[in-house]
């Protein structure tokens, strides 16, 4: 859950994050080292948009500039850095990997 909410109530980046395309916890993790993969490429330069996406949502990343996205409404967009996103996808994939006896985590962002 995110408290970073669109016009519709929706945080598309809670939503590309948790979109495991239906593959489960061990293949969204693995997932989303591809994700921070693209990340740094994009800091590092890559040519074009550096895309990662599931089913329904995904992120984009540009350089510094990343984008949570809706796949089946491209007007749906939320802007976030890219070292941010990075920053995101790190924690995540260290949340799921630690399971169920994790607990609850927050992660304060302050991104504009």
């Amino acid at each position: 859950m995110s408290d970073r909410l669109n016009v519709h109530g929706v945080s598309l980046l809670a939503h590309a994050l948790d979109d495991d395309g239906g593959l489960g916890q061990d293949l969204a993790i693995a997932w989303i080292e591809e994700g921070k993969r693209l990340a740094n490429a994009a800091l590092a330069g890559a040519s074009g948009p550096q895309r990662w996406e599931r089913e329904h949502f995904g992120l984009q990343f540009e350089g510094e500039r990343g984008i949570a996205f809706d796949l089946d409404d491209a007007e749906n967009t939320e802007q976030l850095p890219t070292r941010t996103l990075l920053f995101l996808l790190q924690n995540w994939q260290e949340f799921l990997a630690a399971g169920p006896g994790a607990g609850s985590r927050t992660i304060k962002v302050n991104a504009v």
